[in-house]
């Protein structure tokens, strides 16, 4: 553990009931080691939604949904701090790159992830890896037979797995062969195998044998190629700039504006990622969204909180010509209080969708800096916004009735101006006025004072 500035950390692998349990039970007697199972009482209960029992009566509806918050679950605990300082192991029952190069990848290859959904789980994985340290340091992977795991689950016989099959299993222990010792695995970090086709009391004796491993004293000479693939953990640089977020309806003028404020050296502007959304590796995830409202909007907004959320870090971390001002079309906040909001509302999140979206949101609210100085509201009526809508021609929003825009104008109102849910200074720019006269407007305001 030399070098190490947090605890050791050991990932425990394996397919469902060969043992994982087992494993951690054994090393809680250690006083140096903080073991972490599988939060599965909150996958079966988080905010009255069972999603653990959604997965299995529909694997393929609920699967994208399932591996979102597990990926969720699962960061926050791998991402835990010790609970004091005399531990200096950390055991978790799975991990991130479980999720990720075993259940994800599985879901995916057997069609019950669609391949947008897995680009945003991926998408996902990757942004979290940039955001903080999730590496593991040793990977114990506790192997048997699928049939011996299917036996030990009917014995254990709990309520969510009633429907898992044979087949199922046999998927799950060849996958995990695949990931972490076949000829082309390339794991994250050493791999010791266990042999869990033998009795506990054998088991045992291998725990003991292995211990200096597994407890971070030595390092486990594994014959597997392993390579830690990390990307490097954003740091929070001074902040000598103020950030601005514009926001407002759909053609209420924010592109103009920010396209008038562009050229200013005072200014970095941050266009809404709708070329993301656009092109995600070859999907077009705003025209899924407009085919089917109720289908692909939980994707959709997942991936849209994750390029806001990648906007806001651009702006901690670009200041590399000394602006004063980052101006920012739209934001967390607007998907979270507007557009979350009103998918619930009429019915195109259920509710453990919008949980889980809003889960996000406020752990990304906690453990990121995406705070923001002042947020710009354009103001425009409906009627004028779906004018403008129609002269501007994006495909994906031919069919957008007024009576969308009534409802998306009034989320606005509600989070900005009548309610008490927004704490950040707000400026009201009129929309109704012309293209000069916006951008007058918020030069009076903003820019005046930095010259």
């Amino acid at each position: 553990m030399a070098g190490l500035k947090r605890p050791f950390r050991v990932a425990v692998e394996g397919n469902i009931s060969a043992g994982k349990s087992s494993f951690l039970e054994y090393f809680k007697r250690y006083s140096n080691i903080d073991t972490y199972t599988e939060p599965i009482s909150t996958w079966t209960n988080f905010k009255g939604n069972n999603l653990l029992e959604l997965l299995y009566t529909d694997i393929k509806k609920w699967n994208f949904l399932f591996q979102n918050f597990v990926q969720l679950s699962r960061f926050k605990i791998q991402t835990s701090k010790p609970t004091n300082l005399n531990k200096n192991v950390q055991i978790f029952e799975r991990t991130l790159q479980s999720n990720r190069f075993c259940f994800g990848k599985m879901a995916f290859e057997q069609g019950y992830l669609t391949h947008p959904e897995f680009l945003v789980n991926t998408k996902w994985y990757e942004t979290l890896n940039e955001l903080e340290d999730i590496s593991v340091d040793l990977i114990v992977y506790v192997r048997c037979s699928p049939e011996t795991c299917f036996h030990r689950l009917k014995i254990r016989n709990r309520t969510e797995e009633t429907n898992v099959s044979l087949k199922y299993l046999q998927d799950v222990h060849e996958i995990h062969d695949r990931w972490l010792i076949s000829p082309e695995s390339e794991p994250c970090a050493p791999v010791l195998v266990l042999d869990a086709e033998k009795d506990i009391n054998e088991l045992v004796l291998d725990y003991e044998k292995y211990k200096e491993y597994i407890l971070g004293e030595k390092i486990y000479p594994s014959n597997i190629k392993y390579v830690e693939k990390t990307y490097p953990v954003l740091t929070k640089p001074m902040k000598n700039y103020q950030q601005i977020c514009v926001e407002g309806n759909l053609s209420s003028g924010k592109s103009i504006l920010l396209q008038n404020l562009q050229d200013n050296s005072l200014i970095e502007c941050i266009q809404e990622p709708i070329d993301n959304w656009r092109d995600l590796e070859g999907f077009n995830l705003l025209k899924l969204l407009y085919s089917d409202l109720k289908r692909w909007n939980f994707l959709f907004r997942s991936y849209v909180q994750l390029t806001f959320l990648q906007s806001h870090i651009k702006q901690n971390l670009n200041n590399t010509n000394n602006c004063k001002l980052f101006v920012m079309e739209r934001s967390l906040y607007s998907n979270r209080y507007v557009f979350i909001e009103h998918a619930h509302k009429f019915g195109y999140l259920t509710k453990a969708e919008y949980d889980t979206l809003i889960a996000w949101f406020d752990v990304l609210i906690e453990r990121c800096d995406v705070n923001i100085d002042h947020i710009v509201y354009i103001q425009s009526s409906p009627t004028l916004c779906l004018e403008r809508l129609k002269k501007r021609g994006r495909p994906e929003e031919d069919n957008i009735p007024l009576e969308y825009l009534q409802q998306l104008h009034d989320f606005h109102e509600k989070w900005l101006t009548q309610s008490s849910i927004n704490h950040t200074p707000l400026f009201i720019i009129d929309s109704h006025r012309s293209e000069m006269q916006l951008v007058k407007d918020f030069e009076k305001r903003f820019i005046q004072n930095q010259k």
